[in-house]
């Protein structure tokens, strides 16, 4: 009995639980190698987020304001529109198209401050449009190959045939400025929706491309206005130009004489410059009539006098 009173104690003695376990010192590392990885996750999806939007905008959509009334009443002063890039150089008539300024259409861009630098930023990385606050909108009226004549009284014709521009607000005419052109390869001829408060093709035909636009200078191409949720709508009125017969030659250099634009009887007025206005940027809109700041924080000057021409129906037509 003694012996096994005496092994019994041993055992109990020698059992792992009677042992004196010394406290596990805990690392200070551990937080703050926790704390890294959360902050270099975030890092990392906040890269791959803008690299996602950087790619959208770049290769299928971009968005934009309008700040002018040239566009009325298709597209109205404050609307915010979606266009397609990836096929923009796809151009057809009717298409109405944002475009880089192909020969200082527009007063030069003045950035400075802040927003300034937050807009080269952005361009830098593809969330801005490259030369934002250097783009105009127009409606495609000619492409290549398309003789386009207006005799001045008000009606115009593409190859021969009389066109219906069913888009226009009552009482405005196709063009009230006589001109006529040949559109080459490479070009398209364009115009505002309201003719006689838009700086187009018709008022540039003295500058290097006579008024033409080059396609390679084509942004993209408009398809939904998406604000104000009352003017949602798509945008396409390429059915007026059905009846037009395809060109039968198109030439390959641009025009050799030009036209006075000044010279004609009614001279459109130049409207406010078209910019992008990012979502990522407080928009500050000019107002008609006034010097004042574009939306991307370049300085631009409004030239456009009265707003007695601005329609007041709803656009998106």
């Amino acid at each position: 009995m003694a012996n096994s009173e005496t092994d019994f104690d041993r055992d109990v003695m020698d059992s792992p639980q009677s042992e004196t376990v010394a406290p596990k010192r805990h690392s200070d590392k551990a937080p703050r190698q926790g704390f890294i990885r959360r902050n270099i996750s975030s890092v990392v999806v906040m890269v791959v987020i803008i690299a996602v939007v950087a790619l959208i905008k770049t290769f299928i959509v971009q968005n934009f304001s309008i700040p002018s009334a040239s566009m009325e009443r298709t597209l109205m002063t404050g609307d915010r529109i979606i266009v397609s890039v990836w096929d923009r150089e796809d151009v057809k008539r009717g298409d109405v198209v944002v475009f880089e300024d192909p020969d200082n259409w527009l007063p030069p861009l003045q950035r400075s401050g802040v927003k300034g630098a937050a807009v080269t930023a952005l361009e830098y990385v593809h969330l801005l449009p490259k030369n934002s606050g250097k783009h105009l909108i127009k409606r495609v009226i000619g492409v290549p190959g398309d003789h386009i004549v207006a005799d001045g009284s008000g009606s115009m014709t593409i190859n021969g045939v009389k066109v219906n521009e069913t888009y226009l607000a009552k009482g405005v005419h196709s063009s009230d400025m006589a001109f006529e052109v040949t559109v080459p390869a490479g070009y398209v001829w364009v115009m505002g929706d309201n003719r006689n408060n838009s700086a187009d093709s018709r008022m540039h035909q003295s500058d290097a491309h006579h008024g033409l636009v080059p396609i390679k200078n084509i942004v993209g191409k408009t398809r939904l206005v998406v604000w104000p949720l009352s003017h949602w709508s798509t945008v396409d009125s390429k059915g007026v130009f059905k009846p037009v017969p395809s060109a039968k030659s198109t030439p390959t250099s641009l025009p050799t004489s030009t036209l006075d634009p000044v010279s004609s009887n009614r001279t459109p007025k130049d409207p406010a410059p078209y910019t992008p206005s990012p979502t990522d940027i407080e928009s500050t809109e000019p107002d008609q009539g006034h010097q004042g700041e574009s939306s991307d924080g370049s300085q631009g000057s409004d030239s456009s006098g009265s707003d007695s021409s601005q329609s007041e129906e709803d656009g998106g037509q």
